[in-house]
């Protein structure tokens, strides 16, 4: 999705895009940060859908502090690319407004995440090995080497393609609030 809005915007070089791009990448640096700061949280998390508490990992799955490492990684690219446009005088080109460039990105990062955990919880694909006992997104075969059982979702969603919805959703978010705020 990145690249598609780098091209995009290499050819159609709007604000709306920039800031879409911008947002893709924070989408998946705060999915990034909640997967791996959100697993150090003392209480269990809970599933997305049900607020059912469930297995630290779990697809899904949110917290507390996975919550707010969503939203500091989504904080933290969009002051890298505001730095980083304002080091390159780009500013006035695409008529950035500093706090509304900080909150769009910020707040669709964090949206774009939180559909990450939707689409986890609802749609991907997991499976069930016997063995362990426990859920999993691996099909054929389990880390332990037996083998999975399909039991919930759709079979071709699996974590690349929930990848994906979620950055849509970011993106579709950061350019709509973009063309409606500015």
């Amino acid at each position: 999705v990145a690249v598609f809005l780098a091209a995009l915007y290499h050819a159609f070089p709007h604000p709306a895009v920039f800031v879409s791009f911008v947002a893709v990448v924070a989408v998946s640096n705060a999915d990034t940060f909640a997967t791996e700061l959100g697993v150090l949280s003392k209480s269990k998390p809970f599933l997305i859908t049900t607020f059912k508490r469930v297995e630290n990992g779990a697809s899904g799955a949110i917290s507390v502090l996975g919550t707010a490492a969503e939203a500091a990684g989504a904080f933290l690219i969009a002051v890298a690319a505001l730095a980083l446009l304002y080091a390159s005088g780009e500013t006035q080109s695409l008529a950035v407004n500093p706090l509304l460039f900080l909150a769009i990105v910020t707040f669709s990062g964090l949206l774009g995440a939180m559909a990450d955990s939707f689409f986890g919880a609802t749609t991907q694909a997991m499976y069930y090995c016997k063995a362990c006992g426990k859920q999993t997104e691996k099909t054929p075969l389990h880390s332990c080497g037996q083998k999975t059982e399909f039991k919930r979702g759709i079979r071709w969603v699996d974590n690349d393609v929930v990848n994906l919805f979620s950055t849509i959703v970011g993106g579709l978010a950061a350019a709509g609030l973009w063309l409606f705020l500015t």
